[in-house]
């Protein structure tokens, strides 16, 4: 419904100054659960599968990265 002010938020997104000078930090990616906890998640999941109480699920495991600098508009042209 709103994909005619897509061009209209690039702009404004192009527009934005930004004043800080970008250092080149390492990533410190982190996971948000243990890989133990998040194969426990799955085995659960695949019991599920298996009893026919679902047929598919998504399960995702996120990984993050703090005080990490990045410039979102090079996500959207790259």
């Amino acid at each position: 419904m709103c994909d005619d002010e897509i061009e209209v938020d690039l702009s404004e997104i192009r527009s934005i100054s930004c004043h800080t000078e970008l250092v080149e930090v390492p990533l410190n990616i982190q996971q948000r659960i243990s890989k133990e906890s998040y194969l426990q998640k799955i085995t659960k999941m695949l019991e599920h599968i298996h009893r026919g109480d679902i047929y598919e699920a998504n399960f995702c495991m996120e990984f993050f990265a703090k005080d990490a600098v990045i410039q979102p508009i090079e996500v959207y042209e790259n």
